[in-house]
């Protein structure tokens, strides 16, 4: 058993502070913080399991299907409220509860379950990744003589790094995993500083806040964000006078201690600098001391920031700073415009294979060859709501009025033959097909016709936006087509790529024909479009708006035309700048972006902004 680890002892404080609140969701009563309750659960499923403790696992398998059952039910899934980085977490823990019931029964354990176990142990763990080995190291010694060995040497137990070493993780990981850090650790310590924790359980948070905390601070640090470094260091200085009270120590586990030692490092420095002062030989020489101990994208991008402001206001950059940032692996350069091609050519790809395997099965269903009728217009529905979304997105007009003609046909075809046997199959397998005008489908004779086509576009776009989206955006069929749609997601689904260059076209048309659109959709779509690669103007471009306009630029920006705004970065590349009635999207490795306003908008671009061609009605 290993209940006496850190790790242990808050996997057990969170699962027994999380079952209240698990009890009431099923039965309805009150709102509850579901993504931090389920990350509870999964981590308490894989680490009852790799230590052995049984019951407890078989307890929180329960929880974990009676939640997914719950939210089935009310036509949401588990996926809808965790982080992409712990889907890996969700299945192991799905298939660990699997297991568990054949290692008490006695019971065989399957090739397929096998198989999928051998591809998990290969995945990528951000976080917690003690425990996942814990299970896996569980599972080898359980699985030894009941599975074939070939089985076995196919799990890779996945290595613990020692802190000094960061591998695999890239930068905008590290980036997600303590922004979701933070904004948990937000929650527990409002209920911590209420005294709201169980007095068994606040030593524990104070440890795991005080980490969570420090790493969020070096976060801000390395970011630039004055409002995060100050507020994260206002809980740490709460924590630490907690800890004191209780006389509880911080420096005992280096899981905490060093991130605090960081932060606090840190902070001694950013006390020069947010008043322009010279950083101390001896000051900055211990900070490197302690920076150096770990070799992480974000600590080298804190080393970075740190030698930016000493050039910035001319101050000596020592060498051993230079030395210490020599000696951090270089991150991989991404080539932006090779990267754009590159999800074209998906586009196209997807685009020909889904109005393809649509075709081929509705031959199938209208020769009376299908085995499973039913089951190949659901194929034919999803596959075409596939197709057109990319196929729109590269102009294939002709291959989209093609997909609206087969739709109908197979939706009348379903209809014809008692293929829908529910009221709900009817809505769910075909996407609420309620809130598409089929009649459309005999009205298009051009397919030019942008105004007939980006109204159905809209429509059938959403059709298949639904399909992935219902779950995670409740609002989301009632919502303005694009606003709303779950900025972070984005960058796992090539369909909101696509939908977001459809939308760009769309908005395109429209004005050229008169029709403006709100400024405030036309910065949406902006957004997405730089977030996504997707924004690459040939000249600077003006796009009129109802009440204001758009420009989108290429060029160099400069900081000090921007008096009044506040900056927000958003990853490593891309940072925002807000100022009243005004947004700036810029891409900072690909030197392009767009500002949008409602008056003032072009002496702005002449202030801040050296774009590379003069202005361009678009």
């Amino acid at each position: 058993m290993h209940m006496d680890t850190l790790r242990m002892q808050a996997v057990l404080a969170n699962y027994i502070s999380s079952k209240p609140y698990i009890e009431k969701f099923l039965k309805d009563e009150g709102e509850h913080p579901l993504p931090g309750i389920i990350q509870d659960i999964l981590y308490a499923v894989i680490g009852f399991f790799g230590s052995e403790e049984w019951e407890l696992c078989s307890e929180a398998c329960s929880y974990l299907r009676l939640l997914e059952e719950h939210l089935i039910k009310n036509g949401k899934n588990l996926r809808d409220y965790i982080e992409p980085h712990l889907e890996p977490y969700l299945e192991l823990a799905k298939l660990l509860c699997k297991i568990l019931q054949g290692i008490r029964g006695d019971e065989k354990i399957s090739e397929k379950d096998l198989e999928r176990l051998g591809a998990l142990s290969k995945g990528n763990y951000l976080v917690a990744l003690d425990i996942v080995r814990e299970a896996f190291t569980t599972l080898q010694k359980h699985l030894k003589g009941r599975v074939p060995e070939d089985a076995l040497k196919e799990l890779n137990i996945p290595s613990v790094s020692k802190p000094s070493v960061v591998h695999s993780v890239t930068l905008d990981e590290q980036i997600a995993t303590i922004n979701a850090e933070f904004t948990t650790a937000r929650i527990w310590a409002k209920t911590l500083f209420s005294g709201g924790i169980d007095e068994a359980s606040v030593g524990y948070y104070i440890l795991l806040l005080t980490r969570n905390f420090s790493r969020a601070f070096e976060l801000f640090f390395a970011t630039g964000e004055e409002k995060g470094i100050r507020e994260t260091w206002e809980f740490l200085e709460k924590l630490k006078k907690l800890s004191r009270e209780r006389s509880l120590s911080l420096t005992r586990d280096s899981d905490v201690y060093h991130p605090l030692q960081t932060a606090e490092v840190l902070h001694e420095l950013w006390s020069f600098m947010e008043k322009s002062m010279p950083i101390p030989k001896d000051t900055l020489s211990r900070a490197l001391s302690i920076l150096s101990r770990e070799r992480s994208p974000l600590r080298r991008k804190a080393l970075l920031r740190i030698k930016d402001y000493l050039e910035s206001h001319n101050f000596e950059v020592p060498k051993e700073l230079m030395k210490t940032l020599e000696s951090f692996p270089k991150p991989k350069e991404r080539n932006y415009w090779e990267e754009y091609q590159k999800t074209l050519k998906e586009f196209d790809e997807k685009g020909r294979k889904f109005h393809e395997e649509a075709k081929k099965e509705w031959e199938l269903v209208k020769s009376g060859k299908a085995e499973d009728p039913t089951g190949s217009i659901q194929n034919i529905i999803w596959d075409l709501s596939e197709a057109v979304v990319y196929n729109f997105a590269l102009r294939r007009f002709k291959l989209v009025k093609e997909a609206y003609e087969l739709f109908l046909q197979a939706y009348e075809f379903a209809k014809e033959n008692n293929l829908f046997k529910t009221k709900l199959s009817k809505d769910i397998w075909l996407g609420k097909l309620k809130r598409v005008n089929l009649k459309w489908g005999n009205d298009i004779r051009w397919y030019e016709d942008y105004r007939v086509i980006s109204n159905r576009i809209i429509r059938l776009t959403r059709t298949a936006e639904f399909m992935m989206w219902k779950r995670r955006i409740p609002e989301f069929l009632y919502a303005n087509p694009y606003i709303n749609l779950g900025g972070d997601y984005e960058h796992n689904d090539p369909p909101l790529c696509a939908l977001t260059k459809a939308l760009m076209m769309i908005l395109d048309h429209n004005r050229s024909k008169g029709n403006l659109s709100t400024l405030e959709l036309q910065e949406e779509v902006l957004d997405y479009a730089l977030r996504l690669n997707l924004l690459w103007p040939e000249d600077v471009r003006v796009l009129e708006c109802k009440d204001g306009k758009c420009i989108i630029f290429r060029g160099e920006i400069s900081e000090d035309g921007l008096q009044g705004f506040k900056k927000y970065p958003f990853d490593a590349d891309v940072v925002f700048y807000r100022g009243k009635d005004t947004v700036i999207g810029y891409s900072r490795m690909r030197k392009l972006g767009y500002v949008c306003g409602k008056e003032g908008v072009n002496e702005l671009i002449r202030e801040a902004l050296r774009p590379t061609k003069k202005l361009k009605k678009g």
